[in-house]
Formats: C-alpha cells, sequence, structure tokens
C-alpha cells in the first residue's frame, strides 16, 4: 500500500499545483475577460409572471443565475438562482420581484476592468452576487 501511494504522489502533487497555478492566474484575470456580457445572457424582467412558459423558457435557456432587470436591460434589480425555483407552482403565476425579495440578496457593482481577485473577495459574502458595468 505505502509503495502505491508513494508511486501516486507526483501525480497528486502536479495536479494540486495546476489548480493552484490556475486559481492564481485567474485571480489576475479582469472582470470583463470571464463574464458573459449582457448581450448574451439570458435576462428577465423583474415584474415578470412566473408561469409555465417563463419558467420553461429558464429551463431552456441553460443558465443557473439569471439576471432580473427593472426598465431597462442596464438597470439590474437581482439574480435569480433557478434553485430557488424548486417550491415555484407556475399555475400560480408568482411575480419573479416576490421571489428576489425573499431571496434578500445583494448586489455589488464593479467596473468591467477590475481585477478578479479583488472583487472575488466580495464575492464569497453570504447572499452576494456580482454585477458589472
Amino acid at each position: 500500500m505505502h509503495d502505491t501511494l508513494k508511486a501516486c504522489m507526483p501525480n497528486v502533487l502536479q495536479d494540486v499545483h495546476a489548480r493552484f497555478t490556475g486559481t492564481h492566474a485567474s485571480m489576475r484575470c479582469r472582470v470583463k475577460d470571464v463574464m458573459t456580457a449582457l448581450e448574451h445572457c439570458f435576462l428577465l424582467e423583474v415584474r415578470s409572471r412566473l408561469n409555465f412558459a417563463t419558467m420553461l423558457a429558464i429551463y431552456k435557456s441553460g443558465f443557473t443565475r439569471i439576471p432580473v432587470y427593472e426598465s431597462s436591460r442596464h438597470n439590474i434589480k437581482g439574480i435569480l438562482y433557478v434553485k430557488d425555483l424548486i417550491l415555484v407552482d407556475p399555475d400560480d403565476e408568482t411575480e419573479l420581484g416576490a421571489v428576489l425579495a425573499f431571496r434578500c440578496g445583494f448586489l455589488h457593482a464593479c467596473v468591467l476592468v477590475t481585477c478578479m481577485g479583488l472583487d472575488w473577495r466580495e464575492c464569497l459574502r453570504p447572499l452576494t452576487a456580482l454585477s458589472f458595468f
């Protein structure tokens, strides 16, 4: 058993090194280099009704976090986490704003040229999502 573990160690150390190096490199990336551009995002209006058609569109989008806007696509009010829809009944046609109010999350705005490492610490706070301009 000891020889097997010894034989595996170089691979384990290489894997750890690769993960650390990748993580460290991503912290130097700018926000705009890693985020999906707003024009390519699936967004919903805050007054949208969560009926069957809307929930099907969310499912088909493939995204797990949906920006929610009010009036203009550039006026982001919150992030809808798809997992929060688990108890939403499409027959009730709940307003999306009610689901956002339930989560009580916060948006942290940052400039697109900010390094990820600087704003990542903000995102680690509970119930926080990043918003970019």
